[in-house]
């Protein structure tokens, strides 16, 4: 336990001093122990602890000591280290440790590990401040995407608290509504009819005027922000679609991109719901875009989720295919609408180029199966005419409509862009 560790680095620290030794601290952390407690329960959430300290008392010496430190936290205490190479191979050999799947039950589990290490008498001299600037590391080597191993440095500090007043700067920007929609047209290629419009979130800072998603969605889906902002959004974008439903004769799709801890949140269908009936909005307006990184929880809770949005008519895309944990199977297994072919497959687009191919293969497959597909980022003509002579039905991106506000859209939807957008039928006697 905690206080067993800290007790452990204190004495490690006495035994290190007269001897000019030094005494590294490891803090590690399992990346998927969450997800394993979520989808296989309590039972198979202790098995996985039980066995990961077994794996880590394998990786260090008799000197050395393993703690828990926390529900799926632990400690190394390394003695007697006379050269950082050392650490460096320890760390080395539990991120490899870690590579092989834990069994439990019926269920192959791969869970990486994060660790930070901090070392005395480089980085502190007591055991509180070894402590907190491991706890630095390991919430750097989080960041970094997990599965990795971090040495403090003290610009890591300086980095985590430019994180911690980023984070109540966030909250304060929900309390305070700063959080602004865009919208990004999605064209059919062939007749140039507006089929739907993608809404991207921009925050409006007072100081610093607009922030893209790329500078705050990370934090926010780690801190649960993002489901506050996730609410928020849907109930504009239903406000929304509902102003263009009594403005034009035909309303586009607006599509709303929704994280894994949304979608893993019990309430979400009962809230889209809510939120559809207070705007007596047309449940078929709205599409959710989802990435593959929501079929790395519960499965089966996922489908549930899944069949019942579609039940309400809502369509259902799949979002930068291609770029993560692809299996075939989910398209057919789940009720998806649409796959959204990634920006980085678009960019190149030379007929000989792998992207060429793999876009022509993924075309040909959403076609088989009868599902829409949108190629995102298109950037130049020539990508444009690739995309149409392969029967690509839907793309969106700055030659055809930069996201942009909502007024903005609305003069673009009632004039058209010359060669690659229609113009919206307004109703008789809309404004």
């Amino acid at each position: 336990n905690r206080a067993l560790a800290r007790d452990r680095l204190e004495r490690a620290i006495a035994n290190a001093q007269p001897e000019g030794q030094r005494v590294a601290l490891v803090l590690l952390d399992l990346d998927r122990f969450k997800d394993v407690n979520d989808s296989l329960g309590h039972v198979a959430g202790d098995a996985l602890i039980r066995e990961a300290a077994a794996r880590l008392k394998a990786c260090v010496r008799d000197i050395d000591t393993v703690a828990r430190m926390g529900s799926d936290e632990f400690a190394l205490i390394l003695e007697g280290i006379s050269d950082v190479v050392d650490i460096d191979d320890l760390a080395a050999g539990v991120l490899s440790a870690f590579t092989d799947p834990f069994l439990l039950g019926d269920h192959n589990v791969v869970t990486p590990v994060s660790m930070g290490i901090t070392v005395y008498p480089d980085d502190g001299s007591s055991s509180r401040e070894l402590l907190v600037n491991a706890e630095a590391a390991m919430a750097n080597a989080k960041e970094s995407g997990g599965g990795v191993y971090r040495f403090f440095t003290a610009d890591i500090t300086a980095r985590i608290r430019s994180r911690m007043t980023l984070e109540q700067e966030l909250r304060r920007a929900l309390e305070r509504e700063e959080f602004v929609l865009h919208y990004q047209p999605i064209v059919d290629l062939r007749t140039r009819a507006v089929e739907a419009v993608e809404a991207l979130v921009r925050w409006h800072h007072p100081t610093r005027g607009l922030v893209g998603p790329g500078e705050f969605i990370p934090l926010m889906e780690e801190t649960g922000l993002i489901k506050p902002l996730g609410a928020c959004i849907l109930r504009s974008v239903c406000a929304q679609g509902r102003a263009w439903q009594s403005r034009y004769l035909r309303t586009p799709r607006i599509s709303i991109n929704v994280s894994a801890s949304q979608f893993a949140d019990p309430g979400f269908v009962d809230t889209v719901l809510g939120n559809l009936g207070a705007c007596c909005l047309d449940n078929g307006i709205i599409e959710f875009e989802i990435t593959e990184s929501v079929f790395m929880h519960n499965l089966d809770t996922i489908h549930e989720t899944l069949e019942a949005l579609a039940g309400l008519g809502v369509s259902l895309a799949l979002d930068d295919f291609g770029t993560g944990y692809s299996a075939l199977s989910y398209l057919t297994r789940f009720p998806i609408d649409t796959l959204k072919i990634d920006r980085s497959f678009v960019r190149d687009l030379s007929a000989d180029s792998d992207h060429a191919a793999i876009v022509t293969a993924v075309i040909a497959m959403a076609r088989s199966l009868r599902l829409n597909v949108v190629a995102e980022g298109v950037e130049a003509q020539e990508e444009l005419d690739f995309l149409r002579d392969r029967g690509c039905q839907l793309a969106q991106g700055e030659l055809i409509a930069a996201p942009q506000p909502v007024v903005m859209l609305d003069r673009l939807l009632e004039r058209g862009v010359p060669e690659l957008l229609e113009p919206l039928v307004p109703r008789e006697g809309a404004e």
